[in-house]
């Protein structure tokens, strides 16, 4: 129970899980900082580095092969589904924001990656793509699940990007769920509804 490391000086209350990955964690707050900071094998932490975001998170960041995808409120306001609202993707390594897509309203859960197409060729150049694909949800109606695909060399947000589900009218509602996949690839998630 004793305190082995602490940093101070964190900007906005922190609503996301810390996430492990390859000798740091990575944690985002409502002040709109994401935070990459090392721990060594006795728990000591390192000089946080960090990435403004100009708007409040909430989910837990997405961590995968020097890239960071993480849902942003705009500065519309949080409910406001024209207010600005992005999922961004940030180099792990610079901590800077190197594209994102602007979505109808906050993307404030967990997002899920699937590498099931990574071994693809989508292009037809003889190597696979490495496109993972990203499903998140979003808290305004109608409440279903958004998502988008990236590769190793994307600077762009993806032009296939769009909705995968809408809930019939009578299940539309907000919501802040994050996504969970079995084994065959089937979505699980809830909305308010």
């Amino acid at each position: 129970g004793a305190v082995i490391s602490r940093d101070s000086g964190i900007k906005g209350d922190i609503r996301s899980t810390a996430v492990y990955d390859n000798g740091f964690l990575y944690f985002n707050t409502k002040g709109g900082i994401l935070y990459k900071v090392s721990v060594d094998e006795n728990g000591i932490l390192g000089t946080p580095q960090t990435c403004d975001l100009g708007g409040m998170t909430t989910a837990s960041p997405l961590v995968y092969k020097g890239k960071i995808y993480l849902g942003v409120c705009g500065k519309g306001g949080q409910f406001d589904s024209d207010g600005g609202h992005r999922f961004a993707v940030i180099n792990s390594t610079s901590m800077k924001e190197m594209y994102s897509l602007p979505i109808k309203g906050y993307p404030q859960a967990s997002a899920l990656l699937s590498t099931a197409h990574e071994n693809e060729d989508f292009n037809n150049d003889g190597k696979a793509d490495g496109r993972v694909y990203i499903y998140f949800t979003y808290n305004a109606p109608p409440g279903g699940i958004y998502y988008t695909y990236d590769t190793p060399d994307q600077t762009t947000a993806a032009a296939g990007s769009q909705e995968l589900f809408i809930p019939s009218s009578e299940k539309q509602q907000y919501c802040i769920s994050t996504i969970c996949a079995d084994k065959d690839g089937t979505m699980y998630y809830k909305n308010d509804s």
